[in-house]
């Protein structure tokens, strides 16, 4: 019962520490809202979190693409699909970036093999430049993975190919958004 309170205890100081980081000594936040004056409703684009703390969580890559725009412009019901054999969506982006973690909202075919690279060349593919693998079983659902790389990767284009189990019917693969969360300065 003791190391319950205690733990309930450390929560409490914990978030509340986090969230007093997010915003000046003080303890006013910089208003990343659509409406700041009375109150936060919802955050802008390209912004997320607590809209009690005013959105102070910044997606780094937003707007940031030279191709396929749609999927950093902080809209979840527009999309990018490719059905061709294996399905992959690319973006490129306008300078070089260095990737440790993204999300990735997509729809999830069943029995299917997900690729995430980061890389410098458009067209070529290698062991080096995946990100992470990762497999969604027997569920179809649109869903927002969490993709850490192995090891952090710098290239200026992204890209995700999706491979049907072998046996299966062939898959699309269709993404919605893709987002990188950092702190604001």
């Amino acid at each position: 019962m003791i190391l319950i309170a205690f733990l309930l205890i450390f929560q409490v100081l914990f978030a509340s520490k986090v969230i007093h980081g997010q915003c000046t000594s003080n303890g006013t936040c910089v208003c990343h809202c659509g409406n700041c004056t009375s109150g936060c409703d919802a955050c802008l684009p390209g912004w997320s979190g607590s809209t009690i703390n005013h959105c102070q969580k910044y997606n780094t890559i937003y707007g940031k693409a030279s191709t396929n725009t749609a999927l950093l412009d902080g809209d979840f019901d527009t999309y990018v699909e490719d059905n061709n054999i294996p399905p992959y969506i690319r973006v490129e982006f306008q300078t070089f970036f260095k990737l440790r973690q993204v999300d990735v909202t997509l729809e999830l075919a069943e029995r299917t093999i997900y690729t995430v690279y980061v890389k410098n060349d458009s067209y070529r593919r290698a062991d080096s430049m995946i990100c992470l693998n990762f497999t969604s079983r027997d569920v179809s659902m649109k869903k927002t993975v969490t993709v850490t790389c192995n090891t952090p990767l710098t290239g200026n284009f992204f890209e995700i190919v999706a491979s049907s189990f072998p046996g299966l019917p062939r898959t699309t693969l269709k993404v919605f958004e893709i987002e990188r969360f950092g702190m604001y300065d």
